[in-house]
């Protein structure tokens, strides 16, 4: 199989998605193609997507267990501070992914750490994602910025 161009910034976007998006990747030309039920979406054939399963490969998103598994690595891996107590606080909470967020706010530095840690994160799922769908790929571009910006 020859190579494929893939859009990381895309494939980590569909690897955030929520419940009600489905992402699938074209494995023949690597583009990534979204389907919603709750919007009209004249983009995507599903029929096209279900009746040729081995081209398009359906990427699951990441689930809350491992979000929250992110985080709780990304603050271990804090030195102990003002800031790795008040995330780790925030774990504890009842909305832990919100409260985890909203701390960060407090925390400028930490919220840059964050979103770098995070991003790269996404970025080996991906990698692991394609590797285990053996999809050879190359050119990968990565857009997405450091910001925070869907995450």
């Amino acid at each position: 199989m020859a190579n494929i161009k893939i859009d990381l910034g895309e494939l980590c976007m569909a690897l955030e998605s929520s419940e009600e998006q489905d992402w699938y990747l074209d494995s023949k030309t690597g583009e990534m193609h979204f389907y919603s039920s709750l919007i009209d979406n004249d983009e995507i054939d599903i029929e096209e997507i279900e009746e040729n399963p081995d081209r398009y490969v359906y990427v699951e998103s990441v689930d809350s267990r491992d979000g929250f598994r992110i985080m709780e690595e990304f603050v271990e891996g804090l030195e102990e501070s003002e800031t790795s107590r008040s995330l780790a606080r925030a774990l504890g909470m009842r909305k832990p992914f919100r409260c985890f967020k909203d701390t960060l706010l407090d925390f400028p530095e930490a919220r840059d750490q964050w979103f770098a840690f995070h991003n790269a994160w996404l970025e080996k799922r991906a990698h692991e994602f394609l590797k285990g769908e053996g999809i050879e790929y190359e050119g990968i571009d990565y857009p997405r910025e450091v910001d925070g910006s869907g995450s």
